[in-house]
């Protein structure tokens, strides 16, 4: 039976199991303890089990509850868990290169086009005098009304006072 085929407390249930038992057919754990660990009634827990156990994925061990997953719930969960086969449809970044020598060019000078400009940082608060941070003359328009910083302003952590 596939993972995907089982209700999502089964699923739970049997992962549980999977994790408790290190994936071991030897070990074995009371239904009871996985069922307390996903915080479920005992009454739950056995239903859960005996589900499983008619699936084939779990095997009675002891008549007090005692339990253990078998060889088919050990290769039912690991192919749940295994990580899927990439879609063959999807583009794929292969061992060539992404772009063109002529855009990577391009894209290198807009770049170093922007690393020249002068650094504009701006970080205005409304709540004058708490902080303010100015690199460089503002155009009015982005300036907020009140109170305007001094002609000085610097970087204020605005987390300290200033």
């Amino acid at each position: 039976m596939a993972f995907d085929e089982l209700n999502e407390p089964a699923q739970q249930f049997l992962k549980r199991l999977f994790e408790q038992t290190g994936g071991q057919t030897s070990r074995q754990i009371s239904m009871y303890d996985i069922g307390a660990a996903l915080g479920w009634e005992r009454e739950t827990a056995l239903q859960e089990a005996q589900d499983l156990m008619a699936a084939g994925l779990v095997e009675i061990r002891t008549l007090s509850g005692g339990i253990g997953i078998s060889a088919e719930g050990i290769e039912t969960v690991r192919s749940a868990l295994a990580p899927a086969a990439p879609d063959p449809s999807l583009p794929r970044l292969g061992s060539g290169r992404i772009m063109e020598t002529t855009i990577c060019r391009a894209v290198e000078r807009v770049c170093d086009g922007i690393k020249a400009r002068p650094a504009v940082s701006i970080l205005i608060s409304t709540a004058w005098p708490n902080w303010w941070l100015i690199s460089r003359p503002l155009p009015t328009s982005w300036v907020p009304p009140g109170p305007r910083p001094p002609s000085s302003a610097k970087a204020c952590d605005p987390l300290k006072a200033c």
